[in-house]
């Protein structure tokens, strides 16, 4: 629903106001108590936490295979190699963390709520650093597309290490899957890319009273508000 606010509707309308008229339709759904807490954050936690919880017991049971049992035996026992798309996820974390709290927490504590953030306070914040925001952005869109891309490839059991062909068949079939998935994160990373910042991301700076309200959001943010 996001990636379809967010990225395929600016793209093929082209339109700021439109995409924010969807945007401002589907809010309910994941902008309220409690689906917001039940759709969004509560699987977020609960996904990192369990991704955590899942290192640490393999480490435990590498521990145990080994016979590492003292502190000074489980030192010299590896942790569990960190795939692609786990690095992507912890990377990803910290910077959903910030666009939340810029575009969710603080608007909550200077205004009371968020009705007056959107598609047009995006681009707004935007505007006033182009550079650094762009950057940013294509940063954690990229790791998210690849992230969710790549996951749902290994959840659906598509990835290529689920491939069992030998010989070099196996390996010229492994090599096609990953090109296949690459390109699908790719496409996914472009197109949003291309709707969030291509089109919402070039409208410009706000005006009037509610671009000052903007600015005030903006600069209440912790930390990063006084270079806004």
């Amino acid at each position: 629903m996001h990636y379809a606010n967010t990225a395929l509707i600016p793209l093929l309308t082209q339109s700021v106001a439109a995409a924010e008229t969807q945007l401002l339709l589907t809010r309910p759904y994941y902008q309220s108590f409690p689906l917001e807490q039940l759709l969004i954050f509560g699987p977020i936690a609960s996904h990192v936490v369990s991704g955590v919880v899942l290192r640490l017991y393999r480490r435990r049971q590498n521990a145990k295979r080994y016979g590492a049992f003292s502190y000074k035996d489980r030192k010299r026992i590896p942790w569990p190699k960190v795939s692609a798309t786990s690095a992507l996820g912890f990377v990803l974390y910290p910077m959903l963390v910030v666009h939340v709290i810029i575009c969710r927490i603080t608007p909550v504590e200077v205004e009371g709520g968020s009705s007056g953030v959107g598609l047009r306070y995006f681009a707004h914040g935007i505007a006033k650093h182009p550079v650094v925001t762009n950057a940013a952005y294509v940063a954690m869109l990229a790791a998210a597309s690849w992230h969710f891309v790549t996951g749902a490839a290994k959840y659906l059991k598509l990835s290529r290490e689920y491939i069992t062909d030998g010989g070099d068949f196996g390996r010229l079939k492994k090599r096609r899957r990953g090109w296949i998935i690459h390109g699908v994160a790719a496409t996914v990373a472009a197109v949003w890319i291309a709707g969030g910042l291509g089109v919402v991301g070039r409208s410009g700076l706000g005006t009037g009273w509610e671009a000052k309200q903007w600015d005030k959001i903006y600069q209440a943010v912790p930390i990063l508000g006084r270079f806004m």
